[in-house]
């Protein structure tokens, strides 16, 4: 995809559509946006060898979060931009059941995990207007996220070691703008974003049943955003 937007924003540069005249004094835009980041993790692995299943699933968290990107617009009423999504943190509380194969004993473990996350995108749009003020469009992005995931076991002090991974990220996009100016657009929208594999690092603390440090978490951080922007040409 990176790619194409790249073969598609050059050979965009000869190329002057007279449908667009009014726009070719703004081509350019840096757009600020602001969301509410619904995160949750899915596809969990076991953790250790003695978890048997989990028992619950971690509810979703909500954060406000921010984004910066640049962009491009192209004939055909079609945009690209380069986008940075601020880092947000996430705490998700689940809970496993597990065999001491010490003496058979099966109890309820609590683990804690904590994310930190963030991304750098490649984003292409469509637009279709639906009159001078008002349009819709959908999108697409790829690209690179980063995720530190750490977490605790019971109570705070028996922590899993902080774990740094980077992913493949990709988000499908809708929204609709409001055109202000010339130069200025409100856009609102709904985004879904994935953003790749987490891993925590082996627990630090001493197993109990084991005496051993053979536990890890693993699984995918998924994030759901509404959000609102306001881009500006240049």
């Amino acid at each position: 995809m990176a790619l194409a937007a790249i073969a598609v924003l050059s050979a965009a540069a000869g190329f002057a559509g007279t449908a667009h005249a009014q726009e070719k004094q703004n081509d350019f835009y840096v757009s600020a946006r602001l969301q509410n980041a619904h995160q949750e993790i899915s596809g969990q692995q076991r953790y250790s060898p003695r978890a048997l299943d989990i028992t619950r699933d971690p509810s979703g968290t909500d954060k406000f979060a921010g984004g910066l990107a640049l962009g491009y617009r192209l004939p055909g009423d079609w945009r690209v931009e380069a986008e940075y999504v601020l880092p947000s943190n996430s705490s998700f509380d689940t809970q496993w059941r597990f065999r001491n194969p010490a003496n058979g004993f099966v109890g309820n473990s609590r683990n804690v995990i904590e994310t930190r996350s963030q991304r750098l995108m490649l984003n292409a749009y469509k637009d279709f207007p639906l009159n001078q003020t008002f349009s819709l469009y959908a999108g697409l992005g790829l690209g690179l996220s980063r995720i530190d995931a750490e977490g605790y076991q019971g109570v705070t002090t028996r922590r899993f070691e902080r774990n740094s991974s980077n992913n493949l990220a990709w988000s499908a996009t809708l929204g609709m703008d409001f055109r202000l100016s010339q130069r200025f657009t409100l856009g609102t929208g709904y985004r879904y974003v994935d953003l790749g594999k987490y891993q925590t690092g082996r627990n630090l603390f001493l197993n109990n049943a084991s005496g051993s440090r053979d536990e890890q978490h693993s699984g995918r951080l998924k994030e759901q955003n509404l959000f609102v922007e306001l881009r500006a040409g240049f």
